[in-house]
């Protein structure tokens, strides 16, 4: 069942033995993942965002990586889905949030309190009921301007509920906080979605950029 979902619905698939076999790794990884935390496995790779006009750096976004004892590296491709599916994404996030809010912190500290920190933020993230609350303290706790955070998401919290979504951007747009709409084009890929949004940054997704060099 699940490997048809996979391959997009309507369709069928037969059982083979290397279902069971991802199965059963999924499952060690997500219980190796509901200790990443507290074990100081996870880490934050912060990529520099230039600006094309004056080649300064205006900003950085937090990757984060996951370096399991057991796993060995985990792709982000590969354990944020878990995350989510487990309901650890919470956890994970709310650590993402405090460690760049950290992050932050000191880029003003050395006088570099113009650069904005970025992270991307999953829309289940977005839609449980403690995540404002969780930007706002993460803020309050490090002494950060809320201008100097830039929250990434995606197409996909619409399909959540664009009205619902709408309400939430807009109240942290109200604190100050920034918002990017990630990998553009993927998914509804209208502009009339954006006159709903507070979202002044869009990152086109490399689908339209890609070039057939063998042509």
């Amino acid at each position: 069942m699940y490997a048809a979902k996979k391959a997009g619905r309507n369709c069928w698939r037969f059982y083979e033995a290397i279902m069971q076999a991802e199965a059963y790794e999924k499952v060690l990884l997500t219980n190796s993942l509901h200790h990443a935390v507290e074990r100081g496995e996870l880490l934050l790779h912060y990529q520099p965002q230039v600006s094309v006009d004056s080649g300064a750096v205006v900003g950085f976004e937090a990757l984060l990586r996951w370096n399991s004892p057991e796993h060995g590296s985990i792709s982000p491709v590969q354990f944020i889905p878990l995350a989510e599916q487990s309901g650890l994404i919470h956890a994970i996030g709310e650590w993402v949030l405090r460690e760049a809010c950290r992050f932050a912190r000191w880029l003003a500290d050395q006088g570099w309190g113009h650069i904005h920190v970025a992270i991307n933020v999953s829309p289940y993230q977005l839609c449980s009921d403690r995540f404002i609350a969780s930007v706002r303290d993460a803020l309050n706790d490090f002494g950060v301007e809320p201008c100097r955070l830039k929250l990434e998401i995606t197409e996909t919290v619409l399909i959540v509920s664009l009205e619902e979504s709408t309400r939430r951007l807009g109240e942290l747009q109200g604190m100050g906080v920034q918002f990017a709409l990630e990998d553009f084009g993927t998914g509804y890929s209208s502009l009339t979605y954006l006159q709903h949004l507070p979202v002044k940054t869009l990152k086109i997704d490399k689908s339209f950029i890609d070039m057939d060099i063998g042509g």
